[in-house]
């Protein structure tokens, strides 16, 4: 009998075997383009995978429009599944507040952090679902175990169903958890600067690396080409589409832009975020596409 992660894998109808996803921890430089296979990029996809989530959100919100995904678990205990990426480190103080220090009889800590989350608003609409949110860290494979922790959303800070992005607080006791993702934080800042000083990269089409949770199983990574770069009427952002691969679950995870020659704008090194997929050109192949780009939370 498969085991849970084998059977998602194998009755996923997007991609059946998920040939293309590749465990977060064997992720190499071989699974780079030959013209991308650097230390400082394979360093750059390492630090954004460490602060890929995984999201269950039990049911949805009555403020959900219609029409619009999960809108049919209004009411429900029903899961569903998508991924995030903690951009956001803050030191609270005390005393604290959030769900737990506040219950009858507890005593609330003098110290705390928020962990700031990013994600599709389809996948966490508002505040109601992000307090319904269970956010999974370090869930790199099925060995993770004592490794893994989890927190649950607070307040959501920013939310924006167009742009297909929100963004919601999670607040932490744990000093060693927020001083670990914001040491990540800052060592991308690095990264991200040194790729920008060798970008573009000599290949003709820009790569997109997505880092994610599908079907809410452990962490993945996929690169695949991009493939356009589409002006989206009403906003000054564009948004992207891209072949690598996806699946439901995938959505809020970071898409991270590698610059090929084909890039118009070098020097910018966006991280965007999985939106959803389309249907492909006739030939079996998905075309997926990213929330719009924004500095905000990158």
């Amino acid at each position: 009998m498969l085991k849970g992660a084998n059977r998602k894998s194998q009755r996923c109808e997007k991609n059946p075997g998920h040939p293309g996803f590749i465990p977060a921890p064997e992720f190499s430089l071989c699974h780079l383009p030959v013209e991308l296979q650097s230390d400082i990029v394979l360093r750059y996809v390492k630090n954004c995978a460490a602060r890929t989530v995984r999201l269950r959100t039990i049911g949805s919100s009555h403020e959900r429009p219609e029409n619009y995904p999960f809108k049919e678990f209004q009411g429900s205990k029903v899961p569903h599944w998508s991924s995030g990426w903690v951009c956001g480190v803050y030191f609270i103080g005390g005393p604290c507040k959030c769900h737990e220090c506040s219950a009858e009889g507890a005593k609330p800590k003098d110290r705390s952090w928020e962990l700031t989350v990013v994600t599709a608003c389809h996948g966490v609409y508002n505040t109601e679902e992000a307090k319904q949110t269970k956010v999974t860290f370090f869930y790199d494979d099925e060995t993770s175990g004592n490794n893994i922790k989890h927190l649950y959303g607070n307040e959501v800070e920013y939310a924006n169903a167009r742009e297909d992005r929100c963004a919601f607080g999670c607040i932490t006791h744990d000093e060693a958890l927020a001083v670990q993702m914001e040491s990540l934080r800052k060592e991308r800042v690095y990264l991200w600067q040194s790729i920008l000083n060798v970008a573009p990269f000599e290949m003709q089409h820009s790569q997109c690396v997505i880092i994610s949770h599908p079907h809410g199983l452990s962490k993945y990574i996929t690169v695949g080409q991009q493939v356009e770069i589409v002006s989206n009427p009403g906003t000054s952002q564009p948004y992207y589409k891209y072949l690598a691969d996806t699946c439901p679950g995938s959505a809020g995870g970071p898409v991270l832009v590698l610059p090929g020659l084909d890039c118009p704008d070098p020097g910018w090194l966006p991280i965007v975020l999985h939106h959803s997929g389309c249907a492909g050109n006739g030939e079996n192949i998905y075309i997926n596409v990213s929330g719009d780009r924004s500095t905000l939370y990158v």
